[in-house]
């Protein structure tokens, strides 16, 4: 259970410069006089991954601030890397040197490669751990607000599962930008086939002209080997005309609904959830235009926590009846 001091890193975080998180750990790592390979290499070694996850994240970190780019994501990192290298860093050295007086911009991301572009677009992990944390750290926030409105006597017909977790989504927006300046026709006729390529990798959907819902994808195999090649080839071919093309990702908005009812006399809450992460895909010298957050992650969770916590103080007369609970719905966006 992640107890209350890391709550500051759910408060400050658009403030919190995930560089200088690398920089502490580095720093305290050089002091103990060890390295890298000591320090995080796993115990089963492959080629392709030598270390445990921690120092890829590390890695990262070290070139974009907002590397973990959700509230609660970073939350749960910083717990479980303190509580198994408590002598690398420390909530205070974190609170000393990371949280800064101003908002953190993300960097912008450069793709090497068509490879590394697919490779990308394929992994939606950093969206499905922002909802799995998200999820956590609602679930530690409900049960903190219960302990505050109910006596000890109505909380132990709360069972240690009565918060479930019934839908969760991670949606994603995808933009695309391109310099004005691209000009020459072979080029723009370029990026626009790649681009067409990249579409049916996401399966983009989109609305027909009968405002139907339709979505680009590859029918089968031999047509994903197919654009993969043809994005190889269309990729280098952009490149060669000194075009960079970049990814962007943001965490954007988050939805959450509720249902509480009773169940066999115990109480229940059912908890919908969605994370919506924006990602921008620029072609040469554009700017990072990505959509303001209709509110903060906190404000968000708070106003949420708050029209469950309504709800339950209206029913507090019949949960001690252990009555039947109506089912109740409260939406926060």
């Amino acid at each position: 259970m992640i107890s209350k001091e890391y709550d500051f890193i759910i408060d400050q975080y658009d403030n919190i410069d995930q560089s200088e998180i690398y920089k502490i750990v580095n720093n305290n790592r050089v002091d103990l006089k060890e390295n890298w390979i000591e320090r995080f290499k796993k115990d089963t070694v492959s080629d392709n991954e030598k270390y445990i996850s921690f120092y890829y994240d590390l890695k990262r970190m070290r070139t974009d601030p907002k590397f973990k780019a959700s509230a609660p994501e970073l939350q749960s990192w910083v717990y479980k890397f303190i509580s198994e290298f408590p002598n690398l860093l420390n909530l205070s050295d974190i609170k000393k040197h990371a949280v800064k007086k101003i908002d953190i911009s993300q960097i912008r991301n450069e793709i090497k490669n068509f490879n590394e572009l697919r490779n990308v677009l394929d992994n939606t992990s950093k969206g499905d751990e922002a909802v799995l944390d998200t999820f956590n750290d609602l679930k530690r926030e409900i049960n903190k607000e219960v302990e505050k409105i109910f006596p000890k006597t109505v909380i132990s017909n709360f069972q240690e599962s009565w918060i479930r977790q019934r839908n969760a989504e991670h949606r994603r927006t995808f933009e695309i930008r391109i310099d004005n300046e691209i000009n020459k026709s072979h080029i723009r006729s370029n990026i626009v086939k790649l681009q067409s390529i990249i579409d049916k990798f996401i399966q983009l959907e989109y609305l027909n002209e009968n405002q139907q819902k339709q979505r680009e994808f590859f029918r089968n195999n031999s047509e994903r080997a197919k654009g993969y090649f043809e994005g190889l080839d269309l990729f280098s071919k952009i490149n060669q005309n000194k075009i960079k093309i970049s990814l962007d990702k943001k965490v954007l908005n988050w939805g959450f609904n509720f249902e509480i009812y009773h169940e066999n006399n115990f109480p229940r809450i059912a908890l919908d959830l969605y994370v919506q992460t924006f990602n921008q895909i620029s072609f040469g010298k554009t700017e990072n235009i990505i959509p303001k957050r209709l509110m903060s992650y906190k404000d968000a969770r708070d106003l949420f926590i708050k029209k469950i916590s309504d709800d339950l103080k209206a029913k507090f007369n019949k949960i001690l009846n252990q009555g039947s609970i109506k089912v109740l719905q409260g939406q926060s966006r």
